[in-house]
């Protein structure tokens, strides 16, 4: 058993944060105005025209952004016909995280109590706690770009494919989740060289390397696209980033 004395109180005091969290999410529908006049707006379009296409909106960004979370926001209405399930996105992207926290703490060799108390501390930032509330996507591509990182630590101890293709599809749709995803690249550019000059990647797996495109493709490029034909710009506009 890894847990032992103080680990079942930490434990406790996590579970009973995100139990209030989801609570409280579920009584109350986002209300800040990210949500109401962007993200929010532009699932209900989709509701109403049936369709994915632009349409003649009030602003720019209401257009522009990428769709991966919008579309788990589009599912959750339709399968509980409630407004006030759209938080459930944030609130399994901060799951998500408090778990990857755990597991890099570990695998950094911090003991269990340790990793829980991380967690613990990660649950005391207002501004994570508020981000649960809203119908942003900073916790999902936040969730999304951790599972990466802590995909390529596993990879550079045990230099397994499947870890490679976690780090590869994480990335991609973070990159589908919002724009700021992009910002992570050069870091992970970075620790893949870092990873070759110390001989760290098994060759056989630099095949593997271009189906990140593939992903990106598939999972993710279709806002870009849309962008790019509807504004001739990739980001939407030039100063989105």
């Amino acid at each position: 058993n890894p847990f032992h004395g103080v680990d079942y109180l930490l434990l406790t005091i996590i579970s009973l944060v995100m139990g209030t969290l989801l609570y409280v999410g579920l009584r109350t529908p986002p209300n800040n105005l990210d949500s109401l006049h962007t993200h929010l707006l532009r699932i209900y379009y989709w509701l109403q025209h049936g369709s994915l296409a632009n349409w003649n909106a009030t602003g720019v960004y209401q257009l522009i952004y990428p769709i991966n979370a919008h579309l788990q926001g589009l599912w959750l209405f339709l399968l509980g016909k409630s407004e006030s399930l759209f938080f459930l996105v944030s609130w399994f992207s901060l799951a998500v995280i408090a778990c990857v926290v755990f597991e890099i703490a570990r695998i950094l060799k911090f003991s269990t109590t340790q990793a829980l108390f991380s967690v613990m501390l990660l649950l005391t930032c207002a501004v994570v706690l508020l981000q649960v509330y809203s119908f942003q996507h900073d916790l999902t591509v936040a969730a999304m770009v951790m599972v990466a990182g802590w995909a390529l630590l596993n990879y550079a101890r045990e230099q397994r494919l499947p870890d490679l293709l976690v780090v590869m599809l994480a990335l991609a749709l973070s990159l589908g989740i919002k724009q700021t995803a992009f910002f992570v690249l050069p870091f992970f550019f970075l620790a893949a060289l870092v990873l070759l000059l110390k001989k760290q990647v098994n060759t056989y797996h630099l095949k593997w390397l271009p189906l990140v495109a593939g992903f990106f493709l598939f999972f993710s490029f279709y806002q870009y696209a849309q962008n790019l034909a509807s504004f001739h710009s990739f980001f939407g506009v030039n100063d989105v980033i």
